[in-house]
């Protein structure tokens, strides 16, 4: 249950289908758009950062049974028509070319 970023314990295991309760508004946490240096890739991170050859290889030792064909095949699809692939990697490169500066000013009440 690490994505709903809780601590807690599933409430009952011991069945197929595991639960847990909720009290207020669930949010997903996707993490950081780039990784951290000297850190492997992890959650959303793994879709677009690095390589197509290191993204297959990763994902195959992530699900046992896969083949690297499959993946790059998979990876190729999403790459050309999923929407939501496209614009993560445009704010990536994005995020790349640019360098940001902040002013901070101190606001006086007369």
């Amino acid at each position: 249950m690490t994505s709903f970023g809780t601590p807690l314990p599933i409430l009952d295991s011991t069945v197929f289908m595991p639960t847990f309760r909720i009290q207020g508004q669930v949010y997903h946490k996707p993490g950081p758009l780039m990784s951290l240096p000297n850190e492997e890739e992890k959650f959303l991170q793994i879709y677009f950062l690095g390589n197509e050859e290191a993204q297959a290889k990763r994902r195959c030792k992530l699900i046992p049974g896969t083949t690297k064909s499959l993946i790059e095949s998979l990876q190729k699809m999403l790459h050309e028509n999923n929407h939501y692939v496209q614009k993560f990697k445009m704010a990536i490169e994005d995020n790349q070319q640019k360098t940001y500066r902040s002013l901070l000013r101190q606001i006086r009440n007369q």
